[in-house]
């Protein structure tokens, strides 16, 4: 019989099959097919939400390149025409108290920035100084539909309107001053009467290649 110390312990090591005896059993929640179901829907739903919250984005981000894209191609044609400059803002509270109206956002920035325009396909009536149109190059909004008023010509009789532009045929282009922060642009002459809801960038813009019919 081999020697053995007296200090030495033999140490024995539990086999993993005895471990697993000894731990309690991992308890597994019960999931009902109900909830399955619930899951299930859930994640069908927020795919969904989350799908169409993408494509709106999308859309959304799209809209806001086209919009700069046309208000580019408006700016460039209108300074590639004839520009009398832009207008102080006590110039345009002015004409406002002359008119009786308040002028439409878009106008009266628009105005700020160009006063007046003739350019290739269209003309834009606005405020433009005495000094800089001698002779007259730009046309008054202010004087021009009150000379329409006085003429009694069709469409100028609503005071909310102010004449804005014409399309050489006898057809004045009006703006609706009802509409403060969006913009209604009227078509109106003898025989028409039409409104269009878009802003002037894309109504001047239609309107010089020939997209607007009327």
């Amino acid at each position: 019989m081999p020697w053995r110390s007296r200090n030495t312990r033999t140490r024995r090591q539990a086999s993993p099959v005895a471990i697993c005896r000894t731990r309690p059993p991992l308890l597994l929640p019960m999931v009902s097919t109900r909830t399955c179901a619930t899951i299930r829907l859930f994640a069908i739903l927020l795919e969904a939400a989350l799908s169409k919250l993408c494509k709106l984005w999308t859309n959304c981000t799209l809209r806001r390149i086209l919009v700069t894209t046309r208000r580019k191609e408006f700016d460039a044609l209108c300074y590639e025409g004839q520009i009398s400059g832009p207008v102080e803002t006590h110039e345009i509270q002015h004409a406002e108290a002359e008119l009786g109206v308040q002028f439409p956002l878009e106008y009266a920035d628009w105005l700020r920035t160009y006063g007046a325009v003739l350019a290739d396909g269209f003309t834009i009536f606005g405020l433009p100084s005495a000094e800089n149109n001698d002779p007259p190059l730009w046309q008054n909004v202010v004087s021009v539909t009150q000379q329409l008023r006085e003429w009694k010509q069709v469409g100028a009789e609503r005071p909310s309107l102010i004449a804005i532009s014409e399309d050489g045929f006898g057809n004045y282009i009006y703006m609706d001053t009802l509409f403060y922060s969006e913009s209604r642009m009227c078509v109106i002459g003898p025989d028409i009467n039409k409104v269009f809801d878009v802003s002037i960038y894309n109504f001047f813009l239609d309107f010089a290649s020939g997209n607007l019919n009327w």
